[in-house]
C-alpha cells in the first residue's frame, strides 16, 4: 500500500482502508440567474485512512514512519481487487497506534492526496 520512489510495499497487518474524494463546487451565482443558484467546480483533493494492527517489522509502516517524520510524501496504493486500483503520492498526516489488556496493538494512518489520484484498471 504504502511505498517510496515507485516501489510498493504493502502494510500486512491492514485490515481496512478507505478512501475520499472531495470535488467541491463554489457558488458562482449572479443577479441574472433568474433567481437560480449556479456553481462551479473548483479543485479536487483526496485522502485516505488505513488502520490495522501494529507490526515493527513491517517495511511498509516502517515507511509511512519515516515520511511523517520526515515531512515527506510516499506513494500510496488502494486495492479494490485485482482489476481496480487507485494510486496517487501522498503525505501521512496522522500515525496512530494503540494497545489494551485484551488485543493486539493497533494502528492507523491517515493520509492526504498531492496531486492526481490515478484510477487504474487491468
Amino acid at each position: 500500500m504504502a511505498g517510496a520512489a515507485g516501489s510498493e510495499a504493502v502494510v500486512g497487518e491492514a485490515s481496512s482502508w478507505s478512501l475520499t474524494v472531495d470535488a467541491p463546487a463554489q457558488d458562482a451565482s449572479v443577479f441574472q440567474n433568474s433567481g437560480w443558484s449556479s456553481f462551479k467546480g473548483c479543485g479536487r483533493s483526496w485522502s485516505g485512512t488505513c488502520e490495522g494492527f501494529f507490526d515493527t517489522s513491517d517495511t511498509a509502516q516502517a515507511a509511512i514512519w519515516t515520511a511523517i517524520t520526515g515531512a515527506t510524501a510516499l506513494g500510496v496504493y488502494f486495492h479494490v481487487d485485482d482489476d481496480i486500483r487507485f494510486y496517487g503520492s501522498a503525505h501521512p498526516t496522522s500515525w496512530n497506534a494503540g494497545a489494551s489488556v485484551a488485543g493486539l496493538s493497533t494502528a492507523s494512518f491517515n493520509f492526504q492526496g498531492t496531486d492526481t489520484l490515478y484510477r487504474a484498471t487491468s
